[in-house]
């Protein structure tokens, strides 16, 4: 079981380098908001921070979702910053949350496909 966990653990780290590098030819992935009124990406990063801080996971996932349509060019970053700050989470942590590492990178995946970014599958 530990070893799944682990694999898990490094897919999402990869899909996540890679896309960083890929998108924006970076090697770290933070999102940093950029102060501008009603930029649609500060608001949700900001809201999503919120729900993590108060242990929300589900809720803060079903935030991006729903800001998934509404997106500038800065959403991939914030999904990408959002699902790496979990994958950095204890696996105790994640299930306090109601929350796992597979569920991470279900919803990495899906953010990817919806956006049409390339990652590689494993």
């Amino acid at each position: 079981m530990y070893y799944e966990k682990d694999w898990v653990l490094r897919q999402i780290n990869i899909i996540i380098q890679f896309v960083a590098k890929l998108v924006y030819k970076i090697d770290d992935i933070e999102y940093s908001p950029s102060g501008m009124p009603g930029l649609v990406s500060d608001k949700i990063y900001e809201k999503i921070k919120k729900l993590i801080g108060e242990n929300k996971l589900n809720e803060a996932e079903n935030e991006l979702f729903e800001a998934m349509e509404a997106r500038d060019g800065s959403f991939l970053l914030v999904a990408l910053d959002f699902y790496q700050t979990l994958n950095r989470m204890t696996d105790k942590e994640l299930v306090q949350c109601g929350f796992s590492r597979s569920e991470i990178l279900d919803g990495l995946i899906t953010v990817l496909n919806h956006l049409g970014v390339p990652y590689y599958s494993y």
